[in-house]
């Protein structure tokens, strides 16, 4: 049995919700990246289309690891070790903001 087959939600297969909801041209911040549910997360999004900026606090090895699976889905991903719960936020989501923007 595939992976599509085994997980339906209310009949409806995994892939065909992704499709439903492509996240292409999009990119995203998902904090807590490079392991557990943060990369589950990280992922899923780069899956659904979206380019990925990997957050971590300190795991850049794990957190690599995650931006090597996504750039190799084909998606712009980058590992940024930023401390959201003491470090200046809009200050690193301009130092993300400006990653993607220069490979637009």
């Amino acid at each position: 049995m595939t992976d599509t087959a085994r997980i339906r939600v209310h009949g409806m297969v995994a892939a065909d919700f992704r499709s439903m909801y492509s996240l292409d041209g999009r990119a995203a911040l998902v904090t807590g990246a490079s392991r557990g549910i943060g990369a589950a997360i990280a992922r899923t999004l780069g899956q659904m289309g979206a380019d990925v900026a990997v957050n971590h606090l300190g795991d850049s090895a794990m957190a690599g690891h995650v931006v090597a699976e996504l750039r190799a889905q084909g998606r712009r991903a980058e590992a940024f070790d930023v401390d959201v719960a003491r470090a200046d936020v809009d200050a690193a989501l301009a130092c993300v903001d400006r990653f993607f923007a220069q490979r637009r």
